[in-house]
């Protein structure tokens, strides 16, 4: 909800009388979202105009700064005004009057498209139920406590960030979509039968893909479809008979296959990029689903002359 020159994020107007400093401490950028820890001092108190823009902008204060921390104010219709809390939601396409204190203010602010991050169509992201003064100062510890994550992977960036940084962004963006709004009816066509229905299924199996080698929480599964954690697996199981370990399984050995037809990797290279942890528990789950091993496979297949054993596996 600060000043950003990207135009598809927030952004304060054009021609406003203001001067702050601002300086950023993390930032991450992806072509479907930006996510930025953020400290801003306003040397005075102020007022403009402050539009979205294509993207929705969650914003979490992370803590007090030394010195006067700055308080913000929205007006809303006959000109009451509400105050920005500790977390706020400003959806797209969104004009907000906005007041501020002097004073300094550190957060974590992310500008995210939920569309461009894979999830479902346009359709399902219908904004313009939300009132814009009801989404600030919001209670709501889903979104606070991924919030919280978020912050920590920005200071601290672990294996497999950027993967993380989008399953926490998808967790977000589908708990705003639940907290603001209703799901439409196909959604959970199925779930009476206690199975999923034809989208959540395909929004699964494309999680799941799309996050190989590293994997996709449960949560974060769960929270695509709507579902509570502990529902999905029976109802997966329900709706395509085998379990959800047993089809991340397969998912993994059918990514393995894939890179064994590139002779340029070693069975090593092919184990960790198909998400095992090594070459032999690869080795083991391959001969497994298979009845060949990794190299075996590679020779039956024609895919290359045979190679020694020493090279990974």
């Amino acid at each position: 909800m600060q000043e950003i020159c990207d135009t598809e994020n927030a952004r304060i107007a054009s021609g406003a009388d203001f001067s702050h400093v601002r300086s950023i401490a993390a930032r991450r950028i992806d072509p479907a979202f930006e996510v930025r820890v953020q400290d801003v001092h306003w040397p005075c108190g102020g007022q403009s105009l402050v539009q979205t823009g294509a993207r929705c902008t969650v914003e979490l204060l992370i803590d007090e700064p030394t010195g006067q921390a700055a308080h913000y104010t929205v007006a809303g219709e006959r000109g009451a005004r509400s105050t920005v809390g500790r977390l706020n939601f400003v959806a797209p396409m969104t004009s907000l009057d906005m007041q501020w204190s002097r004073g300094q203010v550190r957060s974590i602010v992310c500008m995210f498209d939920p569309v461009s991050l894979g999830l479902l169509d346009s359709a399902f992201w219908d904004w313009r139920g939300v009132n814009p003064l009801a989404a600030l100062d919001l209670r709501n510890d889903r979104l606070e406590t991924t919030m919280g994550w978020l912050y920590q992977e920005l200071r601290q960036p672990s294996f497999a960030s950027q993967l993380q940084i989008t399953t926490m962004l998808t967790m977000l963006a589908l708990e705003t979509q639940r907290h603001f709004g209703a799901r439409p009816p196909d959604i959970g066509a199925g779930m009476g039968m206690g199975k999923l229905s034809a989208r959540q299924l395909a929004v699964v199996k494309d999680l799941i893909e799309q996050a190989l080698p590293d994997g996709v929480p449960l949560q974060a599964l769960a929270a695509a479809c709507g579902l509570p954690s502990r529902e999905l697996p029976a109802m997966f199981r329900n709706t395509v008979g085998v379990t959800l370990r047993s089809f991340v399984a397969s998912a993994h050995i059918a990514k393995a296959k894939l890179l064994l037809s590139d002779s340029r990797l070693l069975i090593k290279q092919v184990a960790g990029r198909s998400g095992f942890e090594s070459a032999s528990a690869f080795t083991a789950a391959f001969r497994k689903a298979t009845g060949m091993r990794p190299q075996q496979y590679r020779e039956s297949s024609g895919m290359l002359a045979a190679q020694p054993e020493s090279s990974g596996e």
